[in-house]
């Protein structure tokens, strides 16, 4: 009797690792990818990456096949004969091997393409809204959520508000997991950093409220540490702000590192402080709870209230910072999603065989 043929998935994105050094680019989809693979290596898996790498080559990461289409996130209308383009390719992969399913991250143009082949081709799609493109301002959620596609969020926040924007309930909640933590961690007190940001430097991440809950803590503890990581179109505007409040001995922006040397902050960090008055999940919060932090954030993505979790206002950052800092806290890493959840999960989603 001959094997059935094995299944073969088309993931659609904007966006993809452009090497195997590449940590930055989506790194909870690697983790998922990378984990997927090593227990199935012979997954038939293909990524059609829209407009990050920049250029038009094709890759193999970890062993999954990557056409990048380098788009570059062009305007409409130049944005449609780039779709054209990508529909092309995947037809042209679909018919050397036809795909069994097709997944797309983002209700937006790498959703449009996949929404396009799947019914050209009379296969299953799925869409994973991944974060803003949840929200009513995002034109394309209406049309994309009209359709057959399996439909995922990523928090119930994120389901929440997409069946309010779009009129229709996510058919499941994914949320990206983490791996296991280190076994040892360094304790409470040994731990130079008091409040580490990490994030964009972007408006949505309000982070003059970390420069004001830095200002505050510096001024009554001369030894106060806060380290911002990342970068962004505000950076410059933030380090005049942290100037101007006198903050240059209390406050280090590091501008972008690489996730390893981010993991390695958090494990000498104790507060992470996030500010962000939306995310979609707050991966960032998996990662500090898997380093031994305690959080302090308000209402987004996954927060949840406990003892190493402060989740509150605005107001109120600066006084539940400097709650958490008064006295010694666990370290012992956190799992809050674990990884295997959500490999099991899209290998069920996809139809991939366990």
């Amino acid at each position: 009797m001959t094997a059935p043929a094995p299944r073969r998935i088309l993931l659609v994105t904007p966006g993809f690792p452009a090497d195997e050094r590449d940590s930055l680019c989506i790194p909870p989809l690697q983790l998922m990818l990378r984990e997927l693979k090593g227990r199935r290596p012979d997954l038939a898996l293909s990524v059609l990456a829209l407009h990050y790498p920049a250029e038009i080559r094709s890759y193999r990461w970890h062993g999954i096949e990557v056409r990048a289409l380098g788009r570059a996130n062009h305007r409409w209308p130049l944005r449609l004969i780039d779709l054209a383009r990508a529909r092309r390719l995947a037809e042209r992969l679909h018919a050397g091997q036809p795909f069994s399913h097709v997944h797309a991250l983002w209700l937006s143009d790498a959703a449009l393409v996949a929404s396009s082949i799947a019914h050209s081709w009379s296969c299953s799609a799925s869409v994973t809204a991944m974060g803003q493109d949840v929200l009513p301002a995002n034109r394309y959620s209406r049309r994309l959520t009209r359709g057959a596609a399996q439909l995922v969020a990523i928090s119930d926040r994120a389901a929440v508000i997409l069946e309010q924007s779009a009129g229709r309930k996510p058919d499941r909640v994914i949320p990206w997991g983490i791996g296991p933590p280190p076994d040892v961690l360094p304790q409470w007190d040994s731990r130079p950093i008091d409040v580490l940001g990490v994030g964009s430097l972007i408006d949505l991440k309000r982070w003059s409220h970390l420069l004001e809950v830095c200002g505050r803590l510096a001024a009554s503890d001369t030894n106060h540490r806060t380290v911002l990581v990342g970068d962004g179109p505000l950076r410059a505007s933030l380090e005049a702000e942290a100037r101007e409040r006198g903050l240059s001995d209390a406050l280090v922006f590091t501008g972008e590192l690489p996730r390893s040397e981010v993991l390695r902050l958090m494990e000498k960090a104790r507060v992470l402080l996030h500010p962000s008055r939306f995310e979609g999940q707050g991966f960032v919060f998996d990662e500090a709870l898997s380093r031994g932090m305690s959080i302090v954030s308000g209402p987004v993505g996954t927060a949840t209230p406990s003892e190493r979790w402060r989740v509150t206002t605005s107001e109120a950052l600066a006084s539940e910072c400097s709650d958490l800092l008064r006295h010694s806290r666990p370290t012992t890493g956190l799992t809050l999603h674990p990884l295997e959840d959500t490999v099991t999960a899209y290998a069920e989603l996809w139809g991939v065989e366990q």
